[in-house]
């Protein structure tokens, strides 16, 4: 790889670590946007079999990924306390641009109508997770013992393998499963005690997850990318969802701006996905 690749690769990681940090948005949708997806989990999947061209690989993505959070946190938080609808209806923009480019790869080996069956199960998983409310009373985990540590271990695995499917959100995963506030808190006040299992649970989830990934790219191509087209198209109305939760009127300037961005965020995508060559190339 050049020098003008890793650069590329530097911004597709800052990218994927902006969309990490607001909630409901996946950075897998956009690795997926980026056409890195099936790169990133190759990597990732057979990081010790070929340690040099992963770590080669993957290491700027990473690096863009932390610059990009770093820099773009305070902004994000901004537009999400300020613009909350037009910064999601934005995201939503990019997520329905990428459709054509997600069904393109979907069928591209010989097409089975079976092959709809995961989209169906995936978008039904993301729309049912509309009506599953995060428990208000999750207490806030500050000591470590057995039983808390393997708890954030399994939580933390299972939010970091969901992080990296595109259409759903790890962070949200994690408030659904109750430990969200217990992180957030643990990395405000830097308690690196409960931080090391969180640590390690994403370690895992995000190692093995890649590795079953990749593997079902490999195997079932078709499938895979109809299960991740369900994923984000059931990512829309729980977006929405969001929306409508936060906001008790919807219209005026705001909703022309969202409209406005949104139309914005499919013309990007979109323009992404007719590239005849690989962003990452």
């Amino acid at each position: 790889m050049n020098l003008n690749e890793h650069i590329k690769n530097f911004f597709i990681g800052m990218i994927v670590g902006v969309a990490n940090i607001i909630p409901g948005v996946s950075g897998g949708t956009m690795m997926v946007i980026c056409k890195v997806f099936d790169k990133i989990m190759h990597a990732i999947g057979f990081f010790w079999k070929e340690f040099k061209k992963s770590v080669t690989f993957l290491l700027p993505i990473v690096a863009g990924a932390g610059v990009g959070i770093l820099l773009f946190a305070g902004a994000i938080n901004y537009l999400l306390q300020h613009h909350y609808m037009a910064i999601n209806f934005f995201f939503m923009g990019i997520i329905v641009g990428s459709f054509p480019m997600i069904y393109k790869k979907s069928v591209e080996q010989k097409f089975n109508i079976l092959q709809i069956i995961p989209m169906l199960i995936t978008a039904g998983i993301m729309i049912a997770m509309i009506f599953i409310l995060p428990s208000e009373e999750s207490q806030v985990i500050r000591a470590i013992n057995i039983s808390s540590f393997v708890k954030l271990i399994v939580y933390s695995a299972i939010s970091a393998f969901c992080m990296i499917i595109p259409g759903i959100s790890g962070s949200f995963v994690m408030l659904l499963l109750g430990a969200y506030e217990t992180v957030t808190t643990a990395i405000s006040e830097f308690n690196i005690i409960v931080l090391i299992p969180v640590a390690i649970g994403v370690a895992i989830g995000i190692v093995f997850g890649s590795a079953i990934i990749d593997k079902l790219i490999q195997k079932f191509p078709n499938a895979t990318y109809f299960a991740i087209l369900g994923f984000m198209v059931g990512s829309i109305p729980t977006i929405l969802f969001k929306i409508s939760a936060e906001n008790a009127y919807v219209g005026g300037l705001d909703l022309v701006i969202a409209i406005i961005v949104f139309i914005l965020g499919i013309g990007i995508s979109y323009w992404f996905s007719k590239k005849d060559t690989d962003i990452s190339k």
